[in-house]
C-alpha cells in the first residue's frame, strides 16, 4: 500500500501522461486529414469553390496547419518535462526500478507490456515498481500537481 508521499511521487511521475494522449489524438486526426487532402482529384466537387467563397481544400490546409502547430507545442512541452523526469528517475540507484520507472513514466507503457519486456510476473512488476516509487520520493520536486 503506498503512503501519501507515494502516491504524490506517482502523480508527479505521470504528470504527463495526459499531454501524451493529446498529441497522440491530434496526429491521428492530423493523419486524417492528411489522407483527405491526398485524395481530393481535380475535378473533385469538395475542392471548388462554394457560394460561400470557401475552398474544402484551403480549410483542410488550415486545420492541418492548426493540428501541426498544436502538436508542436505540446511536444516542446512534453519533452522538457521528460527530460526532468529522467533527471529524477536516475537518481535512483537499482538499474532495474530504474527501467520499470522509464518503461512506465516515459515510455507510458501499460503493465503487462513492461512485464513481457522486463521478463517478470506483473505482480513483481508491481513490486518492483511500489519500491522504486519509495526510492524515488526524496527526489521528487516538491511542486503543486495540478
Amino acid at each position: 500500500m503506498l503512503n501519501q508521499s507515494e502516491l504524490n511521487a506517482q502523480d508527479w511521475l505521470n504528470r504527463m501522461h495526459d499531454t501524451a494522449r493529446l498529441i497522440e489524438s491530434l496526429e491521428a486526426k492530423r493523419e486524417e486529414v492528411i489522407s483527405s487532402l491526398s485524395g481530393i482529384g481535380k475535378y473533385d466537387a469538395d475542392s471548388i469553390p462554394a457560394q460561400t467563397g470557401e475552398n474544402a481544400t484551403e480549410t483542410k490546409n488550415l486545420l492541418y496547419s492548426k493540428l501541426s502547430a498544436e502538436i508542436e507545442k505540446n511536444t516542446s512541452i512534453l519533452m522538457a518535462e521528460d527530460n526532468r523526469t529522467l533527471d529524477v528517475i536516475l537518481m535512483v540507484k537499482d538499474p532495474r526500478m530504474k527501467s520499470v520507472l522509464i518503461d512506465r513514466y516515459l515510455s507510458r507503457l501499460k503493465w503487462e507490456d513492461i512485464a513481457v519486456k522486463q521478463n517478470y510476473s506483473i505482480s513483481w512488476i508491481y513490486k518492483l515498481h511500489e519500491s522504486a516509487l519509495r526510492k524515488v520520493c526524496p527526489f521528487i520536486p516538491k511542486e503543486v500537481i495540478p
